[in-house]
């Protein structure tokens, strides 16, 4: 439970640069019109599929390769070079 923990905290910080790196730190998502394209561009990179760049599939195959099985505790250091 603590690496999906860590996992998805890794993932609520890369989205949350994504969106402060593309849209400006000032950007809002608009409560009475449609979503940005751009919005929902970064948002589905990190779709629960494999096709997602940053999908806990691809997040754990990542760490797989540097010998990591589900489950293990890993570090934010770790994760961040993963």
């Amino acid at each position: 439970m603590l690496a999906f923990q860590l996992i998805g905290e890794f993932s609520f910080l890369t989205l949350q640069a994504l969106l402060f790196h593309r849209l400006g730190r000032s950007w809002r998502k608009p409560l009475d019109k449609p979503l940005d394209r751009e919005y929902v561009e970064i948002l589905h990179l990190f779709g629960d599929s494999e096709s997602s760049t940053f999908s806990i599939h691809n997040l754990l195959r990542a760490g797989k390769a540097y010998g990591l099985a589900a489950g293990s505790r890993v570090g934010p250091y770790a994760v961040c070079h993963s």
